[in-house]
């Protein structure tokens, strides 16, 4: 097993092809969008487009996520990546209400750029390691 979903299936082969081929992406389109803004004086709906177009691969991967969970045949895999992300959800869902009340009640800061992003990736990433490292204590002895 490997401690990120996409296991040795077909669907888990077709999983990481896509991403791979969509994190690429997201590599050139964001270095495009941050070259355009620093190089050229770009404003109005360039701007905007500027801003959300390296959002759009980011969303691409959880759409890949959920065509592998309806493409996986084994059902114990797809147990683990929904199961992953759960903890992911819970992570990202704990962090926003934490900060919202630390906003309201004691007037704190606004949470960073891409901290709910790291959250919830970071999470799904670590509930993969923790899943794979017990199952395979499972097989042990």
């Amino acid at each position: 097993m490997g401690w990120w979903i996409g296991y040795n299936t077909a669907a888990g082969r077709r999983y990481r092809r896509r991403v791979l081929t969509v994190i690429s992406v997201y590599a050139v389109i964001l270095y495009s969008c941050l070259k355009l803004v620093k190089t050229l004086p770009v404003h109005g709906w360039v701007l905007y487009v500027a801003a959300v177009l390296p959002a759009v691969p980011v969303i691409a991967v959880l759409a890949i996520l959920g065509r592998y969970l309806q493409e996986e045949t084994d059902e114990y895999l797809r147990m683990l990546a929904t199961r992953s992300l759960l903890v992911a959800s819970g992570a990202l869902l704990g962090t926003i209400v934490v900060n919202d009340f630390l906003r309201l009640i004691a007037h704190g800061a606004a949470l960073g750029p891409f901290v709910c992003f790291a959250v919830f990736f970071v999470a799904f990433g670590i509930a993969q390691m923790v899943q794979d490292m017990a199952s395979r204590g499972d097989n042990v002895g």
